[in-house]
């Protein structure tokens, strides 16, 4: 026994880590996609590019280990049913379950492991990635300028109707100027065309425009309130070419502050999770408090009494029909309330997004580790079935299964997220419905079913396919 389960986990690990190394390849590629307008023309250097690819690794790790459980147990298995080995097996008094003891210990310690990873690794390395990210995202922002939309720079709106990705012409240039705290919309230029670059001389962005227009009101900017006179000012300035320079702080490559990103939900351990759900939970019952005051008659009857002749409530109602003032600042006092009352309505909305944000996460870092643990019973029952073995059948089978794990387990957040569903219900939606075929196939399996047998399945067509010429 002790030989034969020496030579299942051989035969087990080296496609663990193969189909590991390659799943992770592949989803880092689809990352690294995602992200590419971030990247391309950065002009980052190799350290930087490699601290990302780096926090890129460790973010698709809990995607990879269950796909490459997934496959590797399912080519293992298909390679022995493939050779007869599992009817060998069988033959020699030895149940499948048994067969696979140390496999499904060492299946439960990288579950394990991954459990310790999705509460300890995984909110350091969103944290790392997504701050990082989005550093390298204000970095230059002369390449950030899209087609047809305002890019916002510091005190100017900027908008091109058209821009060349390979040369970095601009044309259709419009951009706003907002420095005047006064009144902020009152310089405006246009330009057939123009370029945007970093002038690393100077240390600012240097905007070049050609056969362009002016408007500038309010020339000489006074300190204090403009006057209808000072508001008529403008002047209009044709030019054929212009060059302007914005003072950014971004014209070498710094990372931001993490800070600003450690309280989002996915860069929390559980600890921190539940803590943050406790807090949500008394600050809502903090806003129904002050919405019950808002709305009771006693806060109502004194916040009308506040103002003019310190009258009785009841006093105000009988003579407001004779007095209009009062009708008057008693309709401005509701109005207010009812704003009041309409941001605490929001702030609960609000803080229930943030609640169940939090228990998506909390739910999550417990789903992983079960789902590699159902992916080893799919993969190997599968594999068992199938008996086929390569990197052909049970490639297709795993990465069709896993499509499906991630669509329902997609859908079931969503739904959770949108209080469709208890998130508890929506988040282990996938894996419950993963559960339920591993059972299956774990007792088909063990009863020798030829149930997917690709022999049987041929024999199967052909049969159907001579009926029907016949």
């Amino acid at each position: 026994m002790k030989k034969l389960h020496l030579f299942l986990l051989k035969s087990y690990i080296s496609p663990l880590i193969a189909t590991f190394f390659i799943s992770l390849f592949v989803l880092l590629l689809q990352i690294l996609w995602r992200y590419i307008d971030f990247l391309v023309g950065k002009g980052l250097d190799w350290p930087t590019l490699t601290e990302l690819l780096f926090y890129a690794i460790l973010q698709v790790i809990p995607m990879a280990l269950p796909l490459a459980i997934l496959l590797a147990s399912l080519m293992t298995f298909g390679n022995l049913g493939e050779n007869y080995e599992l009817t060998a097996i069988k033959a020699a008094g030895v149940s499948l379950i048994q067969a696979m003891k140390p496999l499904i210990i060492l299946t439960a310690i990288i579950s394990i492991l991954a459990f310790g990873y999705s509460d300890n690794v995984m909110p350091w390395a969103n944290l790392k990635f997504h701050s990082m990210i989005y550093s390298i995202k204000v970095h230059q922002p002369e390449l950030e300028i899209k087609e047809k939309v305002f890019t916002h720079l510091d005190d100017y709106s900027i908008k091109v109707e058209h821009k060349n990705e390979e040369t970095g012409q601009l044309h259709g240039v419009m951009i706003y100027d907002h420095s005047n705290e006064k009144n902020p919309n009152t310089n405006s230029t246009v330009a057939n065309k123009g370029s945007i670059k970093m002038n690393k001389s100077v240390a600012m962005m240097q905007i070049t425009l050609h056969d362009g227009t002016t408007y500038e009101e309010n020339i000489k900017r006074q300190t204090h309130e403009l006057s209808p006179n000072e508001l008529k000012q403008y002047r209009i300035d044709n030019f054929k070419k212009q060059i302007a320079f914005i003072e950014v702080d971004d014209t070498e490559f710094s990372k931001v502050d993490e800070s600003g990103y450690a309280n989002f939900d996915r860069m929390k351990n559980i600890h921190q999770l539940s803590e943050g759900i406790k807090s949500f939970k008394l600050e809502q019952e903090n806003t129904h408090t002050n919405i019950s005051n808002l709305i009771s008659p006693r806060h109502i009857n004194t916040s009308l009494q506040k103002k003019g002749d310190a009258m009785p409530y009841a006093v105000i109602m009988q003579q407001s029909y004779k007095n209009i003032s009062v009708i008057a600042a008693t309709k401005k006092r509701v109005q207010n309330r009812m704003r009041q009352l309409q941001l605490k309505v929001n702030d609960i909305h609000k803080l229930q997004k943030d609640i169940i944000g939090h228990n998506i996460e909390l739910q999550r870092k417990f789903t992983l580790p079960f789902t590699c643990f159902i992916f080893f019973f799919i993969g190997s029952s599968l594999g068992a079935i199938i008996r086929k073995g390569g990197f052909g059948m049970p490639v297709v089978m795993a990465i069709a299964l896993f499509i499906v794990y991630y669509i329902i387990d997609t859908f079931g957040a969503k739904m959770a997220r949108e209080e469709v569903v208890p998130v508890a219900a929506g988040m282990w939606l996938s894996s419950v419905l993963m559960f339920i075929i591993a059972l299956v196939l774990s007792y088909q399996s063990s009863t020798d079913s030829s149930l997917l047998n690709i022999d049987d399945l041929k024999t199967f067509f052909k049969k159907k396919l001579k009926s029907k010429n016949l």
